[in-house]
């Protein structure tokens, strides 16, 4: 039996790096962010579900401050940061566990919602 962990940890970095990371809570954040798929490319090391943005494509894409419309804070700290109109989701999962948690939750709303969209569409 192989762990959600060590699937994501051998997919994105490699066997060669599992005892690195496992059990460190270093992957617990995964972002759904909006990209052109043309800029992404596969991550060095051969290994097939593991895609990057090169390093000077997320400079030129990202931005150096974050805008709200009623605030703005302008980060002078010379790091690059994510634009906010391209994240879509995040999800704070606890790769240490068999499933991510809420899973049996998500199972139960998608079947509430399934059948709410059968009633709509007959």
């Amino acid at each position: 039996y192989k762990s959600y962990e060590d699937n994501i940890i051998k997919d994105c970095f490699g066997e060669e790096r599992l005892e690195e990371y496992k059990g460190q809570h270093k992957l617990d954040v995964v972002f759904v962010y909006g990209i052109n798929p043309l800029i992404i490319e596969a991550a060095p090391g051969g290994r097939a579900h593991a895609k990057m943005v090169t390093k000077s494509m997320f400079e030129d894409f990202a931005t150096t401050s974050i805008s709200s419309s009623s605030n703005h804070h302008n980060h002078n700290d010379g790091n690059y940061y994510l634009r906010p109109d391209r994240i879509k989701g995040c999800f704070l999962i606890d790769g240490t566990t068999k499933y991510p948690s809420g899973k049996e939750n998500a199972k139960s709303d998608l079947l509430r919602e399934r059948i709410n969209d059968r009633e709509i569409f007959q």
